[in-house]
């Protein structure tokens, strides 16, 4: 008989095997409980369009919103072993800014955590995809997710930015990840002082996928308080469709600035910098801090990597995660 994560890895490898594509859209409503300015986001919600193929053709357009209106975006790409990060300038994302050629996507480079927007993040361990990790989970019984029985693994030590223990809630009937405990390490596990819980707060079936289109993450602070608040909503989810060559490559503006890691070379795109009218903001300008995650207690700003992505505090402390 097989055992609860062989059923699992089963069930997930038949999901995610047999998938020529993904293309996820999600909408993520911040709400920050820090009294402190400095961890307070300078946009309320984000939007996220991720485009993954079979072939491992990726897209992901970030984009950081205030009153309605794109406040910061960068845009990154990559296919064959080539990846682009695209960066727009702040207040005003028509205009590019920077250009960065490496050979990694987006910020895989600083750990194991691969570079996806939730939910689809959850269908991972690291960068190895769920039913691939499984094997070496610890199993820790059941329990009760969205009224449903679940069955928990324990994978300790993951290698993100800060190493930590990740307690995977699994739906027995369907294998779909409806929970996620993150914990610095086994005493703070066995005191149940996490640092991020991540829950789903619906699964759906989309095109024949179970998938969770209505989540949240919490992010706690040492002392066990509140930090952040993530309500994340898919907007649309699509699987198995084709997409053109040309959606993987960007499309550069004249003027902007390209460096080249894997060259160590830069230059200017040729032609003439068009600048279109900028939009006013209403509030603050966006504050240029590098990007959180869960793998450290305090919320800091999104990552840029040095590359000039410019996000912010408390979204970024879920980014790095």
């Amino acid at each position: 008989m097989d055992s609860p994560a062989e059923l699992a890895a089963k069930q997930l490898a038949w999901q995610l095997e047999t998938q020529t594509s993904v293309n996820l859209e999600v909408t993520t409503t911040i709400t920050a409980f820090s009294d402190k300015a400095s961890k307070t986001p300078e946009f309320t919600s984000t939007e996220d369009h991720y485009i993954e193929t079979a072939a491992g053709q990726r897209f992901l357009e970030f984009r950081g919103m205030k009153s309605g209106l794109a406040v910061t975006r960068s845009s990154h790409y990559g296919e064959g072993g080539r990846f682009t990060d695209v960066n727009y300038r702040l207040n005003d994302t028509g205009v590019q800014e920077s250009v960065f050629i490496t050979n990694h996507f987006w910020m895989e480079d600083a750990s194991e955590r691969r570079q996806v927007p939730s939910p689809l993040l959850h269908f991972y361990v690291g960068r190895k995809p769920l039913h691939q990790a499984l094997p070496k989970a610890q199993y820790l019984g059941i329990s009760k997710c969205l009224d449903r029985d679940c069955d928990i693994f324990l994978f300790p030590q993951v290698r993100w930015f800060v190493t930590q223990d990740q307690v995977y809630y699994l739906d027995k009937k369907t294998s779909v990840p409806l929970k996620i405990e993150v914990f610095r390490d086994e005493a703070s596990r066995n005191k149940q002082q996490p640092m991020a819980v991540w829950v789903a707060k619906t699964l759906d079936s989309a095109e024949g996928h179970n998938f969770p289109l209505r989540s949240s993450e919490t992010a706690y602070g040492k002392d066990g308080n509140r930090e952040f608040l993530w309500d994340f909503d898919v907007k649309r989810i699509h699987f198995n469709e084709e997409y053109p060559d040309s959606t993987f490559r960007p499309v550069l503006q004249p003027g902007v600035l390209v460096l080249d890691a894997t060259t160590k070379k830069s230059y200017k795109v040729p032609g003439v910098v068009v600048i279109p009218p900028q939009v006013s903001v209403p509030g603050q300008a966006v504050r240029a801090t590098p990007p959180p995650d869960r793998s450290s207690y305090v919320s800091t700003g999104s990552l840029l990597l040095g590359v000039g992505l410019i996000l912010v505090a408390g979204f970024a402390w879920w980014r790095r995660h």
